[in-house]
This record gives C-alpha cells, sequence and structure tokens, in this order.
C-alpha cells in the first residue's frame, strides 16, 4: 500500500475521471446515509460513509444494476453491455474482493426475499404492525 500522498492522489484521479451523474450519484448516496442515521438516532453514524466506503457501495450498487439489467425483458428496451462501459464507478480494484461477493450475495437474498413476499401476496405494512405490536 502507498503512502497518503499517494492514496489521495489516487483519490482524486477517479474523483475527476466521474461523469457528474456519477458524482450526483455518490452525493446522494451520502445524503441518504446521513437521513436514515439522523431517523434512527445516530447521526454520527453517517461519517462513517466516507469516500472509500462511497466508492464501494457505488461499485456493488452499479455492479449490481449491470448485472440485473441483462435478466430484464423489457419490450423495446435492449440493453448492451455498452452502456455500461463508461462507468467509472464500475472501475475500481475491489472487483476480486471476497467482501465484495458477499455483499453483492446479501443483496441478492434481500432482493429474492423481498420478490417473493410480494408475489406471494404479504402485506408487509401489516406484517411489520403485528411484529411492533408483539414487542410492546
Amino acid at each position: 500500500m502507498g503512502s497518503t500522498a499517494e492514496i489521495i492522489d489516487d483519490d482524486r484521479k477517479w474523483l475527476y475521471s466521474l461523469s457528474e451523474s456519477e458524482i450526483e450519484f455518490l452525493v446522494t448516496l451520502k445524503k441518504l446515509a446521513f437521513q436514515r442515521a439522523k431517523a434512527i438516532g445516530h447521526a454520527n453514524w453517517a461519517d462513517r460513509f466516507d469516500l472509500k466506503m462511497l466508492r464501494f457501495l457505488g461499485f456493488i450498487l452499479m455492479r449490481y444494476v449491470k448485472d440485473k439489467a441483462f435478466d430484464l425483458s423489457i419490450p423495446g428496451l435492449p440493453i448492451s453491455p455498452a452502456v455500461f462501459e463508461g462507468c467509472n464507478l464500475l472501475k475500481s480494484d475491489f472487483k476480486d474482493n471476497d467482501i465484495c461477493s458477499e455483499l453483492l450475495s446479501f443483496i441478492e437474498s434481500v432482493t429474492q426475499k423481498h420478490s417473493n413476499e410480494e408475489s406471494s401476496g404479504v402485506d408487509t405494512k401489516k406484517r411489520k404492525r403485528e411484529k411492533a405490536e408483539e414487542h410492546r
């Protein structure tokens, strides 16, 4: 691993490589983290979402979108790999990281659980209310 100056320089180069929409995406992730942390009474947790964390989350989310985009079958909307070629959020050295694979698996399982609940007609608001009443 390089010196702090090298790391900062790498981060700066990476930030300059991002498009305006990619930067807006990262800013929105940061805002979302802050809002959620504030909503649960731990606004200081949002500080954990530094550039490195946002870069990792951006990479994971864009990789997930890329993988799912080819699974969708939307008539009249052909998805080409070229759509994602210019995405600098996907250009990272996290690709072979075990944590990345674990997080993608977790996202996939949560997504699958929610889609199963929706398809089975489970009323999630009703279920959440029932769980809250059980804990009282």
